[in-house]
């Protein structure tokens, strides 16, 4: 067994230490809480002070935007749903899986999600059976799992897509590992159909998976990308 040399008994010290405290008045506790708060660049309190600043100064910002009517980025510039959407901030909304199933929890809105589908279907006049489709939250999800379908239906398959095409085309075939074709455009922006026609006969033994624009985000036109399988 080893022996341990000057061993002191801190015990008696923590108890008095801890009396000591009690004996504090709340007034005292209350300044020493204040000042460590205001010592501490994480507190919640300075947070909160901050953070309350900050959006006040964005706010501001995003009004002059909207008021000086600049040609941009293409985003709706007229939102006034404020007074019908704020209620639902209190809520964390999940509309997790398919928009068409049973929601594995109670606090989601795929009523409205489903309805907005119906709503584009009508649009473009296909039958209530023949279409499936969900709300993502931009461009890049969209993309993102329309190349998905497209690989899981062929694995193998090949994707073209426009040199021109938005960004995430391109970073969702690295993030699945697809094999890609990047095709020429014209002067215009317009896809390159000679260039597109002679990679296709050069794998023609493989399945295509053609990406298509329709308009783009440099000509101050909403870009859509269509995923199609060959």
């Amino acid at each position: 067994m080893m022996k341990i040399d000057n061993y002191q008994d801190s015990s008696a010290d923590a108890s008095d230490n801890i009396k000591s405290s009690e004996g504090k008045s709340d007034s005292e506790e209350s300044s020493r809480d204040t000042s460590r708060d205001e010592d501490n660049p994480i507190s919640l309190s300075i947070c909160a002070r901050d953070i309350s600043g900050k959006l006040y100064d964005l706010a501001t910002w995003l009004d002059e935007i909207v008021s000086s009517k600049d040609l941009c980025y293409p985003i709706n510039m007229c939102y006034e749903h404020q007074a019908i959407l704020a209620p639902l901030l209190q809520f964390s909304l999940n509309n997790c899986g398919d928009p068409f199933t049973q929601s594995p929890t109670d606090f989601h809105s795929k009523d409205f999600e489903v309805a907005v589908l119906d709503w584009f279907a009508q649009l473009w006049e296909i039958e209530k059976d023949e279409y499936w489709g969900c709300i993502t939250s931009g461009g890049t999800e969209g993309n993102l799992h329309g190349l998905l379908v497209g690989r899981e239906l062929h694995p193998s398959g090949i994707l073209y897509a426009s040199k021109d095409s938005h960004y995430s085309i391109f970073k969702a075939a690295r993030l699945y590992r697809m094999e890609l074709e990047t095709i020429n455009t014209l002067v215009n922006g317009e896809i390159d159909y000679e260039d597109l026609r002679s990679k296709l006969l050069v794998n023609k033994n493989k399945q295509a998976i053609i990406n298509i624009n329709i308009g783009k985000n440099t000509y101050i036109l909403r870009s859509y990308n269509i995923t199609l399988v060959n």
